[in-house]
């Protein structure tokens, strides 16, 4: 059987993480648990997270 298997390496990729602050106690968490994988598998902070906050849940129209 063919086995095909991803690296996990965030190093020079950009990523942007969108956060509502309506339960701010659980999203975070979510936010720092998000941040650490990032950081841990080659991706730089400064460099390639972006960070959104928002007060309330978004809606579509």
């Amino acid at each position: 059987m063919r086995q095909i298997e991803g690296q996990l390496n965030a190093e020079g990729f950009r990523f942007a993480i969108v956060v509502g602050r309506f339960n701010s106690l659980i999203t975070e968490k979510l936010l720092e648990g998000a941040v650490d994988c990032i950081l841990r598998r080659g991706g730089s902070e400064e460099r390639t997270l972006q960070l959104s906050e928002f007060p309330a849940l978004l809606r579509y129209l």
